[in-house]
C-alpha cells in the first residue's frame, strides 16, 4: 500500500503526501502490532504462540446461545475466512464464543497475522483487547479512534471512510470487560454500537468493515450475530 502511494505521488504531486504518510503509519501498525504477535513467548516460557497453536474446531450454535450438537465441526479459521469474504454476511459482526482458556486469544494473535498477510489490504487487521478500552465514548467512531490510538487514526479524522481501505476489528475479551464492569449499561450500549456500525459499514461503500468479538463462556461454540 506505501509502495503504491509513492508511486502516486510522482504522478500527482504533493497532495498524495498525506495518504504516504498515513499508508506509512498503517504499515508501521502491522509490523509492529500484528506481525510480531505469533512470535511472542508464552508467558516466560522459550516457545512461541506460533510453535504451540492447534487450530480449535467449532459449532454453530442457535438462536439461543446453545450449541447444535448435530452441527459438522469446522475449523474456526476456515470458518471466519468464509465468514469474512462472504458479501451476503457484511452485516454480520462475527461471534465466537467458548469456555475459558480454550485459545480465543491466541487465535486472535493467529488469525490477525493471516489476514495481514493474505488479504491486506483488502482487509487490514486491527487488533483490540477490550480490557485496555478505558472509556467507552457515545459513538462507535470515537471508542475505535481512542483505542487504536496510532497516527493513522488520529492525524485522519476520515480514517473509517476511506474507501481505499476496510478494516477487520478482531475485538478480544469481551468476558474480561463483563468480569471488570458488570453488565452495566455502558456494555449494553457497547454492543448495540458494535451492531449497528457493522450495518452501516455494509450499507455503505465507504465503511466496508468487519468486526468480529471474542467472548469465554462455560459451553464453546460459536454463533454469527
Amino acid at each position: 500500500m506505501k509502495d503504491d502511494a509513492k508511486k502516486l505521488a510522482a504522478i500527482y504531486g504533493d497532495g498524495w503526501q498525506k495518504d504516504l504518510e498515513i499508508y506509512g503509519s498503517i504499515d508501521k501498525y502491522l509490523e509492529k502490532n500484528i506481525a510480531t504477535k505469533p512470535e511472542e513467548e508464552v508467558f516466560d516460557e522459550k516457545f512461541t504462540f506460533r510453535e504451540i497453536y492447534v487450530p480449535l474446531e467449532v459449532k454453530t450454535v442457535n438462536s439461543h446461545g446453545e450449541i447444535e450438537q448435530t452441527a459438522t465441526p469446522q475449523n474456526i479459521q476456515e470458518w471466519a475466512k468464509t465468514i469474512l469474504l462472504d458479501e451476503n454476511k457484511d452485516k454480520q459482526v462475527l461471534f465466537i464464543q467458548a469456555g475459558p482458556g480454550r485459545g480465543k486469544s491466541v487465535f486472535c494473535r493467529m488469525f490477525a497475522d493471516w489476514v495481514r498477510q493474505e488479504l491486506h489490504p483488502i482487509y487490514t487487521p486491527i487488533l483490540i483487547r477490550l480490557r485496555d478500552v478505558r472509556n467507552f465514548a457515545a459513538n462507535i467512531d470515537e471508542t475505535l479512534t481512542n483505542a487504536v490510538g496510532w497516527d493513522f487514526v488520529k492525524t485522519d479524522s476520515g480514517w473509517l471512510t476511506d474507501c481505499n481501505t476496510r478494516f477487520l476489528f478482531l475485538l478480544d475479551g469481551f468476558d474480561e470487560l463483563l468480569l471488570e464492569r458488570g453488565a452495566s449499561n455502558e456494555l449494553k450500549v457497547f454492543l448495540d454500537q458494535v451492531a449497528q456500525f457493522q450495518k452501516q459499514a455494509a450499507e455503505n461503500n465507504e465503511r466496508g468493515h468487519r468486526v468480529l468479538i471474542m467472548f469465554a463462556q462455560h459451553s464453546a461454540g460459536k454463533s454469527e450475530a
